[in-house]
């Protein structure tokens, strides 16, 4: 990002990726922070309050951005597109609000990601959580759909993992998946987590992300 440029971040969540990086964002740049939650929306606000005049913040619809076109020189979508219903109208979205030359960043997960948790859920009868909620966009399948909107996209991928030592700590991810797992199945996946920590010292998942960089031509 240059001084001076506009960049639209969709389904901001807490802020985190600009409170991590405040150092290294150029002065004069104009963000609009959005998020599909009020409440999210409002709790963002406050944590990045002090960020500048330039910062603005509003409640959007990915499917149904309310900005003109070719507003912004940067879109970035962190690990959130997944969760969207009608990525063809997302997307569609997203092309138009760019200036040409523009680019969207979307980060997200591939199929191995988490796929030890995903394994040992499975096999104490609960659906594996994180296909549950990130199948639809991958950095397997990703390319494919901004290749149809997107004349230019690539892919960076990070290599990382997790070396699992706390029990209550991966019990409370698998209870954030669903409201109402059977007290039977958290008792299988939370025995089985035990015994591969006394075995091994931790349990081992794999982590599997990467960026997709979509460039506007035209």
């Amino acid at each position: 990002m240059n001084e001076g440029s506009r960049i639209l971040e969709l389904g901001a969540g807490t802020g985190a990726f600009w409170l991590e990086n405040k150092d290294r964002i150029p002065k004069g740049v104009h963000v609009m922070i959005t998020d599909f939650s009020e409440g999210m929306l409002a709790s963002t606000k406050h944590a990045l309050g002090a960020m500048g005049e330039n910062w603005n913040y509003h409640v959007v619809n990915a499917e149904d951005i309310p900005f003109d076109d070719g507003a912004f020189d940067m879109v970035i979508a962190n690990h959130m597109l997944y969760h969207v219903k009608d990525k063809t109208r997302a997307f569609t979205e997203i092309f138009r609000v760019l200036k040409p030359g523009g680019r969207l960043y979307a980060a997200t997960n591939g199929n191995a990601h988490m796929k030890e948790s995903d394994e040992l859920a499975g096999s104490c009868g609960m659906q594996a959580p994180s296909a549950m909620s990130h199948s639809s966009f991958t950095l397997q399948n990703g390319k494919a759909q901004l290749e149809t909107f997107f004349p230019s996209v690539t892919l960076k991928t990070f290599e990382d993992g997790l070396k699992v030592t706390n029990t209550d700590a991966f019990m409370a991810y698998i209870k954030s998946f669903a409201e109402a797992i059977p007290p039977e199945i958290l008792q299988c996946i939370e025995n089985k987590v035990k015994e591969i920590i006394a075995r091994d010292g931790f349990f081992s998942i794999t982590k599997e992300s990467g960026l997709f960089i979509a460039e506007r031509i035209s």
